[in-house]
């Protein structure tokens, strides 16, 4: 048997395909009209995303090997360094608080999680980047110059309290951008479509290559800049940027990388954008503005939601800034229909954007965007408990390291961290008053 063959069926059964792709009235989903291209071109890009699949496959496969001889588990050490705290939270949850200045705060997230964060850049990002992680780490070098500088002086500190080098702290927060290797969901029920009819439900599943252990080392981190918005992120210990998150406005983010043979472009790394728009912003339009003019680095989706109730997806592309071409511009946006729902997983949905492509992920990502549609329905009252039900119903069994659920008019979050899938574990609320309590005066 060939070795892509079993690679890419290591990666089906990685993402959870199986079966057809249906469209909502049941029948089977006609395929998006694209601009005609020729064959070759068809040919280079289904070859470029094969590629990139048998990365991803090849990634899992050699860290679930390494973990498999000696597991690894995290060894929370909870205490104080300076300002800043790890502690146990609702739930068993590790959550990171730091205050201060960047500096401030890069260092105690150095300091309390400096075991961790060396076996995640020592040990997870080599097994996952295999052979390309020499280059992977010269080229995260071209992104330093779009970093903004206050996150640029947060890394260095980040480095300096963790004892690692800068250039391998700097490849942890770029090696997402140049190897996408995701199988997110994400749904939002808004307005009439809920029971309460104000309370907006944002789920979200984070799937991604665990090799085995990856999920153990999820945590939250509380950022509390001085003078400036509360953030708080879930994600994974040396990483400053957000995948999903929301701020103390109740503004929630959370990013879906679209798998597509557009390559990558050097930019702000995304994690660190949707870090800065969560600092800066408050309401999802926003967040459009601030996309528009922005070096997007590959094509992603982001789902937003704020206190209002109101959502978007903004349809990211390493485009043109400012241009209102929905074919060049950086951000095309999507809103809730008329019943309040909005969808999002792997693939692009707006009409100029839309774009056929024969691979797993793709596949894996229309499957789950019919799923969400199937259970978080219209003319069905949806709770949270409906979309917890999305969320574990279309959790990959062996990528789905986090679950959550966003409640941004009560700034609450529902938490599942793995083991794998996250979403069939029970959810754990993280009140308000845990994540944003009243400031020391």
């Amino acid at each position: 048997m060939k070795k892509s063959t079993v690679l890419t069926g290591a990666l089906a059964g990685l993402i959870g395909i199986s079966g057809a792709i249906y469209a909502d009235d049941g029948k089977k989903a006609k395929p998006a009209k694209t601009e005609r291209k020729s064959l070759g071109d068809r040919v280079k890009a289904m070859q470029r995303e094969t590629q990139m699949e048998l990365k991803l496959a090849s990634a899992h496969l050699r860290g679930a090997a390494r973990n498999a001889l000696r597991p690894l588990k995290p060894r929370w050490k909870f205490g104080r360094e300076g300002e800043g705290s790890l502690t146990m939270g609702p739930g068993k949850i590790p959550i990171l608080r730091v205050k201060g200045t960047p500096e401030e705060m890069g260092f105690q997230q150095g300091k309390l999680l400096r075991k961790e964060i060396y076996v995640l850049l020592k040990i997870y990002i080599p097994a996952f980047l295999g052979k390309d992680y020499k280059k992977a780490k010269k080229d995260a070098a071209a992104f330093w110059p779009f970093i903004a500088e206050h996150h640029q002086k947060e890394l260095k500190a980040l480095a300096a309290g963790s004892k690692m080098p800068l250039d391998e702290i700097l490849l942890g927060h770029t090696f997402a951008d140049q190897y996408r290797a995701w199988a997110c969901s994400c749904v939002t029920a808004t307005g009439k479509a809920t029971a309460s009819k104000k309370t907006a439900f944002f789920g979200r599943n984070l799937d991604f290559i665990d090799m085995g252990f990856l999920h153990r080392f999820s945590v939250m981190t509380i950022y509390e800049p001085k003078g400036g918005q509360r953030v708080v992120s879930l994600g994974f210990p040396g990483m400053i940027g957000v995948i999903s998150g929301m701020n103390e406005s109740g503004l929630s983010a959370a990013v879906m990388v679209v798998h597509s043979s557009t390559g990558v472009k050097a930019g702000t790394p995304f994690g660190l954008l949707f870090r800065e728009i969560l600092e800066k912003k408050t309401k999802v339009e926003e967040v459009g503005e601030r996309l528009s003019q922005s070096d997007i680095t590959v094509t992603n989706n982001l789902m937003v939601c704020d206190s209002r109730g109101k959502a978007r997806v903004y349809e990211l592309f390493p485009g043109v800034k400012g241009s209102a071409d929905p074919r060049k511009a950086c951000a095309v946006p999507r809103v809730p229909g008329k019943n309040g729902l909005l969808y999002s997983t792997n693939h692009f949905n707006a009409e100029a954007r839309k774009e056929r492509r024969l691979s797993v992920v793709y596949l894996s990502s229309q499957q789950r965007l019919s799923t969400l549609k199937k259970v978080v329905k219209e003319g069905k009252e949806v709770t949270l408990e409906t979309v917890k039900e999305s969320l574990e119903k279309t959790a990959p069994k062996t990528a789905n390291v986090q679950s959550m659920v966003f409640l941004p008019a009560k700034k609450e979050i529902h938490v599942a961290f793995g083991p794998k899938p996250a979403a069939k574990r029970p959810f754990v609320r993280v009140p308000a008053s845990v994540l944003f309590p009243k400031r020391d005066n």
